[in-house]
């Protein structure tokens, strides 16, 4: 909402007063839930989801009406400055990727994601700043209620029947884009996900819809109004997940905060009352819940999670502040990170986790802050609703990388948004003081120029050349064919994956780096060559491929020979260390490379100077934005001053003097 000349409000949307505009945010939403992310506009490929596509038209709507003249700007938000410091932080991480030597397939993602990221920013900015009234959030609060109750109830159908809705909602148009995800069991039980892509995303979507629909609930007094929730705790148990279950346990906290003392009270009595009721009508399910927190140490997949640290801790030496570049670890190529924070450290390094962490927790605590300002009782509970439900997505956010699942993500933003919004209105009633425009702009030409522009100059200038060498070599028995003895005598892992271990132990990379290797990787078979990946080729494969880099072709080639002397000879010791017989058949290279191929791991400087510059163009806006329609109206002012010089008043005072 915008402010008028007197204090009175004023929409931002000005160019369509027939129109309210959570109508467009109702469209994005329907767009979220309806159609699957897998389902894209065959051109754009993942970017081109129906829903990011409406939020991407709504920064661009947002964009055109805050530069412009048509609508005053709103009261100050930090909120809005928040989503700001966050798109500037993953901008920054952007131009800081392309300076690395970076594959094409990585470059591709990062794209992908900046359209997402403008998306997400689109559909909040639109949403802070275009509540004409007090009506537009309780009317987007209903949306995001029936929009929850609506993928509760495909959930649970979809535990009935066993249909798979990705599978099958196809919109005309669309083309699939990626493998739909299959439903699968967990203790005999299918772990529904409606159209979401995995059912942690929607143990997600509901977990930030649930305290909406209990605030409804607890204030329309209607029994209908009960329905919502009680659907969500249904299918949030169905999801037969962790993360279900903690999104549940948010949901019904919030609903003790903001109940009052008789509502409490029935509360009490009734949630006990429907975990029984569930237990009857789906026997074994509350019980299997309860072992994955009781036997939580015992499962593959808390394990796998630990093992991420190491990883982090590999990829964030090399770039610990701004990171390797926002979406460029693809689990194709490295390794599945179930941690979004996890994720972000890598790919924004230590100023990308800030921002995100201030992403999820400054809209907290304006809407905390709103609740204790705020007399009006169903105004101050819907604040703490809010606020609940933006906690759930930050705290579901350490179980599964949520960039990665748009529906989740989508709706935690239009929560977000009115978060903002709240912040907005309360600011303009309190009168809050605004910072003078002239102050912020040179403050923003400042940090735009010292915090982006600099340092990317710094890293333009140490960019240097770099070439890759990769050669295949098959382990086999020199001699005669049959089991290795060696092998069977150790009763332990096979040669090739040993010889993995070997290569890959501190000593030898010591020994290589001596030697002038400063980087090297190994890969078993069609298994990728990151360190610390998921993508492990046949450990049993005959055949491996050595990559390594230097900063000439002959560097690179003589690195990639050097590694493969040293596997050899490491080979050898490894077997003489084991006693293997003279007369036994031993393991040896076969068919190695000698002139391995080169290519250059190329920087992408143009991109990252466009990465640059979009970076400080959002420093600007967000620490100036009330300066620009200014700005963009004495541009004008001067453009027509040049044309026709008469209109600066000189004919008026001529007129005068006669």
């Amino acid at each position: 909402m915008s402010i008028g000349r007197h204090g009175s409000a004023r929409p931002l949307t000005r160019v369509a007063r027939s129109t309210d505009p959570v109508v467009a945010i109702q469209i994005y939403v329907v767009a979220l839930i309806a159609s699957p992310a897998v389902y894209v506009v065959g051109p754009l490929g993942a970017a081109g989801t129906p829903a990011t596509l409406v939020g991407c038209t709504l920064l661009v709507i947002w964009t055109v009406l805050r530069v412009s003249r048509r609508a005053s700007l709103p009261p100050a938000s930090i909120v809005r400055t928040t989503v700001g410091i966050f798109a500037a932080a993953v901008l920054a991480a952007f131009a800081a990727g392309m300076l690395r030597p970076i594959s094409g397939e990585e470059v591709s993602s990062a794209v992908r994601g900046l359209i997402s990221v403008a998306s997400w920013c689109g559909v909040i900015l639109f949403t802070a700043d275009s509540s004409r009234s007090r009506r537009f959030v309780p009317m987007l609060a209903r949306t995001i209620t029936i929009a929850g109750s609506a993928m509760a109830v495909l959930g649970i159908v979809q535990f009935a029947t066993g249909i798979d809705y990705v599978q099958v909602l196809h919109l005309p148009g669309l083309v699939q884009n990626a493998d739909a995800g299959d439903l699968y069991l967990r203790s005999g039980f299918t772990r529904v996900s409606g159209t979401a892509l995995h059912s942690i995303e929607f143990a997600a979507v509901l977990s930030v819809c649930l305290p909406i629909a209990m605030h409804a609930a607890l204030i329309g007094g209607r029994r209908l109004s009960w329905l919502p929730p009680a659907l969500m705790f249904v299918a949030l148990m169905l999801t037969v997940s962790r993360s279900g279950a903690v999104g549940l346990g948010i949901g019904l906290l919030c609903a003790l905060l903001i109940a009052t003392r008789r509502q409490r009270a029935a509360l009490l009595l009734l949630i006990p009352v429907a975990f029984v009721a569930l237990r009857l009508a789906v026997p074994g399910l509350v019980g299997t819940i309860q072992d994955l927190f009781f036997g939580a140490a015992e499962d593959s997949s808390v394990g796998s999670r630990v093992d991420d640290y190491a990883a982090v801790e590999y990829y964030i030496e090399s770039s610990p502040f701004v990171g390797r570049g926002p979406f460029t670890f693809l689990p194709g190529l490295y390794r599945v990170l179930d941690n979004q924070y996890l994720a972000t450290l890598i790919e924004g390094g230590v100023l990308g986790l800030v921002a995100l962490i201030a992403f999820f927790v400054v809209p907290i605590l304006t809407s905390l802050h709103a609740a204790l300002i705020e007399r009006h009782r169903q105004q101050r509970t819907f604040a703490v609703a809010t606020a609940s439900a933006i906690a759930a997505a930050a705290l579901l956010s350490v179980t599964f990388d949520m960039f990665g699942f748009p529906i989740a993500m989508g709706m935690t933003c239009v929560i977000i948004g009115m978060a903002a919004a709240i912040d907005v209105n309360i600011g303009r009633r309190r009168g809050r003081p605004v910072v003078s425009a002239r102050v912020r702009w040179s403050v923003a030409a400042g940090l735009a120029v010292a915090l982006v522009l600099a340092p990317f100059a710094l890293g333009l200038a140490g960019v240097t050349r770099t070439f890759e060498a990769r050669g295949e070599a098959t382990v086999a028995v020199a001699t005669a064919p049959g089991q290795n003895v060696y092998d069977a005598r150790i009763n332990s892992m096979p040669v090739p994956e040993l010889m993995a271990v070997v290569m890959n132990g501190d000593r030898v990379r010591d020994a290589l780096a001596a030697e002038g290797v400063a980087y090297y990787e190994l890969a078993l078979g069609d298994g990728s060559l990151a360190p610390f990946t998921d993508r492990q080729g046949a450990l049993s494969s005959e055949t491996f491929t050595i990559a390594a880099r230097g900063g000439t072709v002959d560097d690179a080639a003589a690195a990639a020979v050097a590694v493969r002397e040293q596997y050899a000879i490491e080979l050898a010791a490894l077997q003489e260390r084991g006693g293997v017989p003279a007369d036994a058949p031993t393991v040896v290279l076969q068919d190695a490379f000698v002139e391995p191929e080169v290519f250059e791991v190329g920087t992408r400087r143009d991109i990252a100077l466009v990465g640059a510059i979009l970076c400080a163009a959002v420093v600007a806006i967000t620490f100036a934005g009330s300066r620009i329609p200014e700005w963009f109206s004495q541009l004008r002012r001067a453009n027509r001053e040049r044309r026709d010089p008469r209109q600066d008043g000189t004919p008026a005072r001529e007129n005068a003097v006669r």
